[in-house]
């Protein structure tokens, strides 16, 4: 049996945390507070952003910008005090683990530093030695290959865009157009776009996702009843992975 938390066989949908949103409490996502309190709500995996600063520092932060001026301009001690860098996320982790979902954001456009942002991920992934509750996603299939042909072993996922125009859906369209379709383990589309997933797609499992202030999965499992439906439902679609803002809601339905 694998023993990555992700890729081993589990009897029930897992239900991640997405950025460790709390729509009822004030909790800045991305941030210890944030993975506590989905440790506490009994989330099976935390999903977090990474960017990475001007001098090279991983930070947990989803937006390209902070202050009108991106991320990968900052230096990190230029940047407030409450966006922790990916290091101390995952000592945090380590005290009490769950599955790790690491979202590598597309922003890097210079070929040595989306090396750059792949190595030192796994870096940190090793020095800790979380290889095993972890998982590494992403648009981008670039830095996706960069993962796998460093570190074979760790499983990866395409985050999957199909009805932006934007550059999420461009990557999208160059991975699923390309050999990495292959070589992920998972898809990770969100949960309105799966009647529009490509036919011709490899079998992968899923791991769907729904979008900052929404109750699109909520709303899509609590439409199929009686639970029978529910599961016949998931299974069909081969989710294992639900990451949502609601992580009580999602359990209520499970």
């Amino acid at each position: 049996m694998p023993s990555n938390f992700f890729l081993r066989p589990h009897e029930k949908i897992q239900i991640g945390s997405h950025r460790g949103i709390c729509p009822q409490k004030e909790i800045i996502p991305n941030t210890a507070a944030s993975l506590n309190h989905a440790r506490e709500m009994g989330a099976d995996y935390y999903e977090c952003d990474i960017n990475m600063t001007r001098d090279n520092e991983l930070v947990c932060f989803h937006d390209q910008t902070i202050n009108g001026k991106p991320i990968n301009e900052h230096k990190y001690s230029e940047l407030p005090s409450n966006i922790p860098n990916f290091e101390s996320l995952v000592k945090e982790l380590k005290s009490r683990p769950i599955g790790l979902y690491i979202e590598l954001k597309y922003h890097e456009v210079d070929p040595e530093r989306q090396k750059m942002l792949a190595k030192k991920a796994l870096e940190v992934i090793n020095t800790h030695d979380i290889l095993k509750y972890s998982l590494i996603a992403s648009f981008d299939p670039i830095l996706l290959k960069h993962v796998k042909d460093h570190a074979p072993s760790i499983p990866i996922a395409l985050n999957i865009e199909l009805e932006e125009v934007d550059k999420c859906a461009e990557l999208t369209k160059q991975a699923l157009g390309g050999q990495l379709r292959e070589r992920v383990d998972f898809y990770c589309p969100n949960i309105n776009q799966l009647p529009k997933l490509p036919k011709e797609l490899p079998k992968k499992p899923l791991l769907v996702w729904e979008h900052a202030g929404t109750l699109d999965i909520y709303d899509q499992l609590g439409s199929l009843s009686p639970p029978e439906e529910r599961e016949a439902w998931l299974s069909e679609k081969n989710i294992v992975g639900l990451t949502t803002n609601h992580i009580k809601n999602i359990q209520s339905l499970l």
